[in-house]
């Protein structure tokens, strides 16, 4: 990475993910050097849990910390209790919209 170019390396679908911002032209690596000294804990992709997750520190408030979670989305699903509405707020993430969700996974 330089002053303005973030050449992605790794992981296929992360990599394809990068290059589809930069191509939107989100700046990538600016994103990425605002992360790097906030990141608390990781927990790398594991075959059995189908799964990885990163603790990341908020930039606006030092007190938060987000958990940013990717993986099976049948895990992910089951895992959540909550999820996020359009008119901000969230609300509770019930067994029967799970169902309907997995169905259509």
């Amino acid at each position: 990475m330089d002053a303005t170019t973030y050449v992605p390396v790794g992981n296929s679908t992360e990599v394809a993910f990068l290059k589809f911002l930069q191509d939107a032209e989100i700046p990538v690596h600016l994103l990425i050097q605002r992360k790097l000294g906030r990141i608390r804990a990781a927990s790398p992709f594991s075959p059995e849990r189908k799964r990885s997750a990163t603790a990341v520190e908020s930039p606006e408030h030092n007190d938060e910390v987000y958990i940013y979670v990717k993986g099976a989305p049948e895990e992910i699903i089951n895992l959540s209790s909550h999820w996020i509405i359009e008119e901000g707020g969230h609300t509770t993430f019930e067994d029967l919209q799970k169902d309907e969700l997995l169905a259509k996974v």
